[in-house]
């Protein structure tokens, strides 16, 4: 039977800029394109969830008095995607600035706005099954994510990596830290199967009890407590990858909340965020189920 997947997270409107080249420090580099796209961890990992055919509510905190927020809560009306939300006028909705080179790699610049001034009870007071999939990210504040910690089978994408309450650890069903975030909680770079080992026992030690690591080109690297494995990568042309990672974990929980073992979601969502990357935009970029499934037999 399938359980409900709860995205905990932020709504963040990014406006996209397409140049030639990452400026370097202090220098100026001219735009070819300019773009919007509604995205945000929180909206973006709900959306993948909900587009892979998982039971999905969104948690998030939007602006009450600007035209984002507005913007926002349609696009959930058009994704049918159930949500708990929460409307404040002491902020805007959450804004980014992302810079995308030829090859697809980026630099974001975000303001959380109303993200950091999501209420705790808006968490403690959502039906939360115990079999349930809780999925939260580091644009909140620390309160919310010790909350969510507390509900249902809780998954932490630790992102933008930042100083946090370590505690919500040894409450984790798994993390799914990219290079540079496993870097920061462990000391430790994730390169080479040795390594990536290392970093996992460090986390498990630390409370989690499964841990994906997300490393781009190289694919993931998964271990729980019976079982290690490396994941690839398939070759994409990639075009933009902001939000690559928000999509491997919403298609992440939604196969694991319909039945999926982590070694039968994992390829999924590796799927998911490969074709993610051949698409400009956040939003616009996140995959069906029925893509995803196309994508994974035309593989095999």
């Amino acid at each position: 039977m399938s359980s409900r997947c709860w995205v905990i997270g932020s709504a963040v409107l990014d406006t996209v800029y397409t140049v030639d080249r990452l400026p370097k420090p202090g220098e100026n580099v001219l735009a070819s394109k300019v773009e919007q796209f509604l995205g945000g961890k929180g909206i973006n990992q709900a959306i993948a969830c909900s587009r892979s055919n998982a039971i999905t509510t969104v948690i998030a905190c939007l602006g009450e008095n600007d035209n984002i927020g507005h913007r926002f809560v349609r696009l959930l009306e058009e994704e049918k995607l159930a949500a708990r939300i929460h409307l404040t006028a002491e902020a805007m909705t959450g804004q980014a600035s992302v810079t995308i080179s030829p090859d697809g790699t980026n630099t974001i610049a975000i303001c959380p706005g109303s993200n950091m001034l999501l209420p705790i009870d808006i968490v403690e007071s959502a039906p939360v099954e115990d079999n349930d999939f809780m999925l939260c990210q580091f644009e909140v504040p620390d309160e919310v994510i010790i909350a969510a910690s507390k509900r249902g089978r809780f998954i932490l994408n630790p992102a933008p990596y930042r100083p946090f309450p370590e505690q919500v650890l040894e409450n984790c069903f798994a993390i799914t830290p990219n290079e540079t975030e496993a870097a920061a909680l462990t000391g430790i770079v994730p390169g080479n199967d040795k390594s990536c080992q290392m970093v996992c026992n460090k986390l498990m030690e630390m409370g989690a009890k499964n841990v994906i690591l997300t490393l781009g080109e190289n694919g993931v690297f998964y271990q729980g407590h019976k079982a290690c494995q490396r994941f690839p990568a398939p070759k994409v042309q990639a075009v933009d990858t902001t939000g690559a990672g928000d999509v491997f974990n919403g298609a992440l929980i939604a196969r694991l909340s319909l039945g999926d073992t982590f070694e039968q979601a994992i390829p999924y969502a590796v799927a998911a965020a490969s074709i993610s990357v051949t698409i400009a935009g956040a939003v616009p970029s996140i995959p069906t189920a029925q893509k995803i499934n196309k994508f994974l037999s035309a593989r095999n």
